[in-house]
C-alpha cells in the first residue's frame, strides 16, 4: 500500500520566530520537545501540544526560513522509546 498526499496539500512556512510562535499561542499551545540536523545542515523540530497534538517542521539553518511538514491530531498515538545504546569499545 502506498501513502500519497492528496494534489491540494499545501506545506506552511514562513519566519522561524513567527511560525514557532504561533505554534506556541492559542489555540495550538504547542512546545518543542525535540530537534535534530540532517546532513544538509537543516533543523527538524517536533512540537507537541497539552492536547495532544503535534508539528514536524524543518528549519533552513542558512535563512531559518521555517516549513510545517507534517501535524497529527488529538487521536494520535505515541510510543516512547529509550535511546538505543551500542556496545562499549573493548567490552565483550
Amino acid at each position: 500500500m502506498a501513502l500519497c498526499l492528496p494534489a491540494s496539500a499545501q506545506v506552511i512556512c514562513g519566519d522561524y520566530t513567527e511560525l514557532t510562535s504561533r505554534l506556541g499561542s492559542p489555540p495550538h499551545r504547542e512546545d518543542k520537545i525535540g530537534r535534530g540536523v540532517d546532513v544538509g545542515n537543516r533543523m527538524v523540530e517536533l512540537w507537541t501540544g497539552a492536547h495532544e497534538g503535534w508539528s514536524l517542521i524543518i528549519v533552513r539553518a542558512i535563512d531559518m526560513r521555517a516549513c510545517i511538514m507534517l501535524i497529527g491530531q488529538e487521536t494520535t498515538q505515541w510510543e516512547v522509546f529509550e535511546p538505543a545504546r551500542g556496545d562499549k569499545a573493548g567490552s565483550n
